[in-house]
């Protein structure tokens, strides 16, 4: 992954590592505690780039599918509540759902 700062690279692979052994996507105190500056921005920045999506549920939880890289077509684990998303990152910015239907 050609032009991304080594933190960026980082956060990335921390996204990836959790994706592999099908683990809860790390929280911003764990991405923080593994070293990653900002992991707002990184993570901002991986999803503009097109490296990853975020799906937000209820109660804060995220699953995020990598799409480059040795997880490719992998994903953090499933919410394990019922019902879709509230929120979409992807390459094209933010994208607000309601009962699971693009607003």
């Amino acid at each position: 992954m050609t032009g991304l700062t080594y933190n960026q690279t980082q956060c990335f692979h921390e996204f990836e590592k959790a994706a592999l052994k099908g683990q809860r996507a790390p929280t911003y105190l764990q991405l923080l505690k593994a070293g990653i500056i900002s992991p707002s921005e990184a993570t901002r920045e991986l999803t503009r780039l097109g490296l990853i999506m975020v799906e937000v549920y209820g109660q804060n939880w995220r699953t995020i599918f990598i799409l480059s890289g040795k997880a490719s077509d992998m994903n953090t684990m499933d919410c394990p509540r019922e019902g879709p998303p509230y929120l979409r990152f992807d390459v094209n910015g933010r994208h607000e759902f309601e009962d699971g239907e693009l607003l």
